[in-house]
């Protein structure tokens, strides 16, 4: 009697426990859920720039004498420009002043423009940490408008030859509209530069650079 009724409450539990699994595996699964992982809230994407039409595009002569303001740096050791092959080499050199960020760019001559595109090759991309155009009124710095590429620990500008076009409220690649106290029409000069980590080399071979006016 007692063997009977142990084998009853084996075969009783074996059924349930069959019964169990199939309801697990054959119960609904929401697409993209993972156990103890929250899903990810989507962000709206930015509208991006559309490209300058080569019909209406004003081409900045990049290494024209005059054609660049001397470079500048921010805490970084140097900047150094040259040309070549019809490009401009910017090289920035990382110091070891920590106390904010070290950046090196140089300046163009724009006048009032709608819109302005660069091709751009980032050198040593894993020791940029950020880029940024401004365009500003005269050489006021405050009175600018901004775009700039902010990378997050452990992540590198892309390597190869990249595009960017600049038009208001819209980004590029990376770049983020982040406005400011100017308007397109009002800016007069443009500026491209990035910053780097302290202590490293990097740089951009700027290609090309084009308004559309």
């Amino acid at each position: 009697m007692r063997r009977t009724s142990w084998k009853l409450v084996v075969g009783v539990m074996g059924i349930a426990a069959i019964i169990a699994l199939i309801a697990g595996c054959g119960g609904p699964k929401k697409v993209g859920e993972r156990p103890g992982r929250p899903i990810a809230a989507e962000q709206p994407a930015q509208p991006q720039a559309a490209p300058i039409a080569e019909s209406g595009a004003s081409v900045i002569d990049i290494t024209a004498a005059g054609a660049y303001a001397p470079t500048w740096v921010v805490r970084a050791k140097k900047c150094d420009l040259s040309a070549s092959n019809g490009s401009l080499v910017c090289n920035v050199v990382g110091g070891t002043d920590t106390s904010g960020g070290q950046y090196g760019g140089v300046k163009f001559k724009v006048g009032s423009i709608k819109a302005i595109a660069v091709d751009v090759t980032f050198t040593n991309p894993e020791n940029v940490v950020g880029a940024f155009m401004d365009l500003t009124v005269g050489t006021n710095a405050k009175q600018r408008v901004r775009w700039d590429f902010i990378l997050p620990s452990g992540r590198h500008m892309p390597a190869g030859k990249q595009s960017f076009t600049f038009r208001p409220d819209k980004g590029s690649g990376g770049f983020v509209f982040e406005g400011g106290p100017a308007t397109m029409d009002k800016v007069t000069h443009a500026s491209f530069f990035i910053r780097v980590q302290a202590g490293s080399t990097s740089g951009f071979q700027l290609h090309r650079m084009v308004v559309e006016k």
